[in-house]
């Protein structure tokens, strides 16, 4: 007797084929059958008419890392049929935590608002003991983050690591590999991210070419320097060897959307060349962050008390607005949204260009103005992308 059986379903099963209609077996966590099955009991008949059956998905950029230890039934993953996720994007990872830097790293990371059971991990692998003795709803396919790695050996500095600070986050990379990740992650756009250069990252990515790992990459930019971002994860894969994959593809802004089909191509040479180099995207026009990561790279270095400093000062915020005004579309806080605003609610869902008026301001000042009220907890949604480029990009094999 089956333990579940699925009758009447119009079955996709992501290889490509057509659907079928099809019944599917199962006996505890295992389908043993495919097809037309009759009659045949079970446990639990469940009649799929009218409906599709597939497999789980896979989100392949999920920071659920950062959740997962609060919500170990991963809801919000598995009422969209969400049943594996790849974790540990963008740099940032909830481990490891060192000791000499972990109360500076907690408090920088940025879910560091929420109330995570830090005390309970400092590896990476007690991380993943964590969650597995926790005993979370779905799969997790775990990254370590290299901004994470960074900061903890170097803290928020703009400088280059000393040999033994290099050494330290080789042994870092290293351990977490063996310890369950299955490849490095890096958020160029992210302080401390934004502050490595490309031979730091190869160096890093050695151990993980030489463990069959994966290198993912939120690239230095989506705008101007697109071609010349996602060349630089291309090189990376080509001086190590590791498989290469760009996370959330676009091209951000109505001045860069002509980039998107040379972009797509930059992949389809690559992987002419023998490197394996994927990206992933999501389908809509919007993209999230938080607000602090529209200022320009040397305003966010040393983490948010240098920040704070910065946005007080009337000349360094004249200097941020003239860098603005030269790489953002003109009618871009028209597209800006605030997402989150945990300090001043009534703000959620509004454009700042609306909130700028409101408050007899331009949008500049009241950006650099919110951001010191709220100590920089405040994210964003911006609406900059195009839609024509995204079918072509969808419809992109990899």
């Amino acid at each position: 007797m089956f333990d579940i059986l699925i009758k009447k379903g119009t079955l996709i099963d992501g290889s490509g084929c057509p659907p079928i209609h099809a019944d599917v077996a199962i006996i505890k966590d295992r389908i043993v059958r495919v097809g037309e099955i009759g009659d045949t009991t079970a446990k639990t008949i469940i009649d799929a008419s009218g409906h599709v059956v597939s497999p789980g998905f896979v989100d392949m950029h999920s920071h659920a890392d950062l959740s997962l230890p609060l919500l170990p039934t991963a809801d919000s993953c598995l009422y969209q049929g969400i049943t594996t996720s790849v974790v540990g994007n963008c740099g940032s990872s909830p481990a490891p935590l060192l000791a000499e830097t972990r109360t500076e790293v907690i408090k920088e990371i940025s879910a560091g608002n929420l109330p995570l059971p830090w005390e309970n991990w400092s590896s990476f692998g007690n991380y993943i003991d964590y969650l597995r003795n926790l005993g979370i709803s779905m799969n997790i396919v775990p990254i370590v983050g290299a901004n994470a790695i960074r900061m903890s050996v170097m803290k928020k500095t703009n400088k280059g690591p000393t040999n033994e600070q290099m050494q330290r986050m080789r042994y870092e990379v290293e351990r977490a590999m063996d310890e369950g990740a299955i490849g490095l992650s890096t958020g160029l756009i992210f302080p401390p991210g934004c502050y490595t250069t490309t031979e730091e990252i190869i160096e890093l990515t050695r151990p993980v070419a030489r463990r069959n790992g994966y290198y993912f990459s939120h690239i230095r930019g989506e705008e101007a320097n697109l071609l010349q971002s996602i060349r630089e994860a291309i090189h990376i894969g080509r001086e190590t060897g590791a498989a290469v994959h760009t996370a959330h593809f676009k091209a951000r802004g109505k001045r860069n959307w002509h980039l998107s089909k040379p972009a797509l191509e930059l992949f389809d040479q690559a992987r002419s060349q023998g490197i394996d180099a994927t990206c992933d995207m999501y389908p809509y026009l919007a993209s999230f962050n938080s607000v602090v990561d529209m200022l320009p790279h040397w305003a966010k270095e040393g983490g948010k008390d240098a920040i704070r400093k910065r946005l007080l000062d009337p000349l360094t915020r004249e200097r941020i607005t003239a860098e603005l005004i030269e790489t953002e579309d003109k009618d871009i806080f028209e597209r800006i949204f605030i997402s989150t605003s945990p300090r001043r609610r009534e703000w959620e869902g509004l454009a700042i260009s609306q909130l700028a008026r409101d408050d007899n301001k331009d949008p500049f000042t009241w950006m650099y103005q919110a951001l010191l009220d709220t100590d920089m907890d405040l994210t964003r949604i911006v609406f900059s992308m195009s839609d024509e480029n995204r079918k072509l990009e969808l419809a992109h094999p990899y």
